[in-house]
């Protein structure tokens, strides 16, 4: 069943690309979407749906529509010209829910869209109506406060990748048993492992039995809203792997890393950030809570509660 989103796409130099030097009057923004990341693209199609939207002078913000898209769908953008003659560069796109030309092809996702925070509730907080440009400003808040936070916690928040499964490579210091993933792991539907290093493609791995391997804190266990932190090799294997071998990429895992969902308070305290920055811009105005030690990160635009609040989902560090 289709389940159709909005793609919020950032275009910073409209003037530039309608100019007779670049794309020419008449330029559009161009929507392709495919099944797979590396799948065949193809125009978006259905009733409602923008497979092209024309770029206006002055405007940094625009919505395209994908009826027949969903959680998995991946899309990619470029700018042409209204004759197909001149594109911009290479199809694009970005990891974020909104895109500019120059990065990877992305996927929509929830109402959060690969973000910390979603722009409606940006939007619902803020007085008064947003205006398209400001709407870009507010995304590109969104996305410098979904690094920060992310970034000071340690902890990827956001599901990767947002729908569907991808496969991940793990360095192991020492031989072990036990596989610790701190950022977290959403879903896993298949473990691998190698006894010497092996290169960052292709590789010779040994799937382990499903039976023989279990994700840790159980579910009933793990602090509510956590993911699972750990993946645990059976005492009693009933097939032939009984440790991770010490090396580089020694272990494969194939699933989504992160939280399942942004957790509310993190969303929250992503939300007041934003607002406050927006709020102070032009003015100069910063809150910091100040420096730490040995040159840690210094986290901005919060408050000393939601900093407490942070340093609880923050990953311990070794003395």
């Amino acid at each position: 069943m289709a389940s159709p989103h909005p793609l919020h796409i950032s275009v910073e130099n409209a003037d530039e690309l309608l100019n007779g030097g670049a794309l020419g009057s008449g330029a559009v923004l161009e929507i392709q979407s495919s099944a797979t990341e590396l799948g065949t693209y193809a125009a978006i199609s259905g009733t409602g749906s923008t497979p092209t939207i024309p770029l206006v002078s002055g405007t940094r913000s625009y919505t395209g529509y994908n009826p027949g898209g969903d959680w998995a769908t991946w899309y990619r953008v470029r700018y042409r010209s209204s004759d197909s003659t001149r594109v911009s560069v290479d199809w694009t796109g970005d990891t974020l829910w909104y895109t500019r030309a120059g990065h990877a092809p992305f996927q929509v996702g929830a109402e959060e869209g690969g973000s910390i925070c979603s722009i409606y509730d940006v939007e619902q907080r803020l007085t008064g109506t947003v205006s398209p440009n400001d709407r870009e400003l507010l995304l590109e808040f969104i996305a410098d406060a979904t690094a920060d936070l992310m970034g000071y916690c340690e902890r990827r928040f956001i599901r990767n990748p947002l729908s569907g499964s991808t496969t991940f490579l793990f360095d192991v210091a020492r031989s072990t048993t036990v596989l610790r993933v701190p950022e977290g792991i959403a879903t896993a539907t298949q473990l691998e492992v190698a006894t010497t290093s092996q290169p960052e493609s292709a590789g010779t791995y040994t799937i382990v039995t499903a039976a023989d391997w279990f994700l840790r804190p159980i579910a009933h266990e793990r602090t509510y809203g956590w993911p699972a932190t750990e993946i645990h090799l059976t005492d009693m294997p009933t097939g032939t792997v009984s440790q991770f071998s010490a090396g580089y990429n020694t272990a494969r895992l194939t699933g989504a890393l992160g939280w399942a969902a942004v957790p509310a308070d993190v969303a929250g305290i992503g939300v007041n950030v934003i607002i406050r920055r927006y709020q102070a811009r032009g003015s100069g105005v910063a809150t910091a809570l100040g420096s730490e030690d040995f040159g840690a990160r210094i986290l901005r635009w919060t408050s000393p509660e939601e900093r407490e609040k942070l340093n609880w989902y923050r990953r311990a560090t070794a003395a």
